[in-house]
């Protein structure tokens, strides 16, 4: 277990540092760890999706949309306080449609290094919403009180691949560690809107391979903990425990996934390929059925 706190200058060795198969290492800078070359839930998740070739494209060009930097300056700001001014600048509120304006954000931009720059807006949500995560009993019990460290990134083996996660949060509870994972959601946090969206976004698949990294890397790990905080206001908070009979369910997913990503490996630069009979989703399949059974019976 390496303690990043206690290693090198972290800014020092960017460009050379390479985990060994299983590992586990604190304090890894953001950077640092999406710079590693590993499988990755992200990863598995675009493959999902689509095709090598378009992994390949969003690995090659990285981008950051503004739902994700939102989302990454909250995990900054609930859980690493003392390193959100290092990683995130806000920007002054000038108008950037004016030459003057523009002129000022430039320089700021330009000032602010290689931060990422929140607009006046965007940080005036994070603020709202991590309130809302300190107002929160349980909240703020996983993403503070309870004892852990946050951003634990772990390095194993799966299904003989190179895989990497990284823990918003792994706390330890008599001798059991809980992974911590704060989502964001743009609908209600209530329990049967985040159920569909574990469905929807694959959010049960990432359980069980960030279970299986932590069995990998040695640790205990007995709960997979979400911090579900809502994006409009008033930015209601609610926690829930993955269920571990339905993360077990995962189990077949992760080894379709990962053996996609061996063909991914092989294969970097491949598409849609082949012939296939095509039709309509389910539910419009389902409408046809019905609507010809009433035709039937007019």
């Amino acid at each position: 277990m390496v303690d990043a706190d206690a290693a090198r200058n972290w800014s020092i060795i960017v460009n050379e540092f390479e985990p060994t198969y299983p590992c586990v290492v604190h304090g890894l800078p953001a950077s640092v760890y999406h710079g590693i070359d590993a499988m990755s839930y992200s990863r598995l998740k675009t493959l999902d999706q689509a095709t090598p070739s378009h992994l390949t494209y969003n690995l090659a060009n990285p981008s950051d949309s503004d739902d994700f930097v939102v989302g990454r300056a909250l995990h900054a700001y609930v859980l690493e306080r003392s390193n959100f001014n290092h990683e995130f600048a806000i920007a002054p509120q000038v108008d950037r449609r004016t030459k003057d304006g523009k002129a000022a954000y430039e320089a700021f931009v330009s000032a602010s290094q290689n931060k990422t720059v929140l607009s006046a807006d965007q940080f005036a949500m994070v603020e709202d919403m991590a309130a809302s995560v300190m107002q929160h009993a349980d909240a703020y019990a996983f993403a503070h009180t309870f004892p852990g460290k946050a951003e634990v990134s772990a390095f194993a083996m799966i299904n003989g691949i190179k895989t990497k996660s990284r823990f918003d949060r792994l706390v330890n509870l008599d001798g059991e560690d809980v992974i911590v994972d704060i989502k964001t959601t743009r609908d209600l946090a209530s329990r049967e809107e985040f159920e569909n969206s574990i469905w929807r976004y694959g959010y049960g698949t990432q359980c069980n391979l960030y279970l299986q990294m932590a069995r990998a890397v040695g640790l205990n790990p007995r709960h997979f903990v979400f911090i579900v905080i809502e994006k409009k206001k008033p930015h209601k908070v609610a926690v829930y425990r993955m269920s571990d009979e339905v993360i077990e369910m995962f189990d077949g997913r992760v080894r379709e996934m990962t053996n996609k990503y061996k063909v991914f490996l092989d294969h970097p630069d491949r598409g849609y390929e082949g012939i296939c009979e095509i039709g309509v989703p389910s539910w419009a399949l389902r409408r046809l059925e019905n609507e010809i059974g009433e035709s039937i019976n007019v």
